[in-house]
């Protein structure tokens, strides 16, 4: 290119300009093109406008975004596979994955890497892409992880908190008993 200074021209009589951060010269030095999603410009010196071949560490950056950042809340980052500037079906896979129901993820407190947070005991979430788990209501209860709703308390105890080891059921006291579901107070126990 007749650009001494780096950059590239639109046509033979325009100025020099710089490539922007997401993209790299091509080979011939004459023109910018977008760097591979997930890609940056290199920023080693000495090295001019061209496009990194390690992907932006633990972010994300798809095709036309300027810059590379962390998955949305609701998403994972999916580290499983390669971007591969031949292959372009290699390009159009989603770094950053949707939660699924029952589960959640908050880059601000922790990176969800390859998989999303599964709600605990005493929690669930029925919708996707979703940045927190909701308690079960009074009445419910979950003992598993990774639910997407509760179920009816049973008989035989009542379900008033959301935080007890065995997801929200705790039972009637030894000599006292209720014979109804969805209960969640002591006082059903008698």
């Amino acid at each position: 290119g007749k650009c001494k200074n780096g950059g590239a021209q639109i046509h033979a009589m325009s100025w020099c300009f710089r490539c922007p951060g997401f993209m790299g010269l091509t080979k011939s030095n004459t023109m910018c093109q977008e760097c591979l999603p997930d890609h940056m410009q290199m920023s080693s010196f000495g090295v001019q406008e061209k496009c990194s071949s390690s992907p932006c560490p633990l972010e994300a950056r798809e095709l036309g975004d300027n810059t590379c950042s962390l998955c949305s809340n609701g998403y994972y980052f999916n580290s499983t596979f390669f971007r591969n500037e031949s292959d372009a079906s290699s390009w159009a896979e989603a770094r950053c994955v949707k939660c699924s129901v029952g589960a959640y993820s908050r880059q601000n407190d922790a990176l969800a890497l390859n998989a999303c947070f599964k709600c605990i005991p005493g929690e669930y979430q029925p919708n996707t892409n979703s940045d927190k788990c909701l308690n079960c209501e009074l009445g419910t209860f979950q003992p598993e992880f990774g639910k997407d709703s509760c179920k009816a308390c049973p008989p035989g105890g009542f379900c008033a908190s959301t935080n007890s080891f065995n997801g929200g059921f705790d039972s009637c006291r030894p000599g006292t008993y209720n014979n109804k579901t969805g209960q969640n107070n002591s006082n059903s126990c008698i």
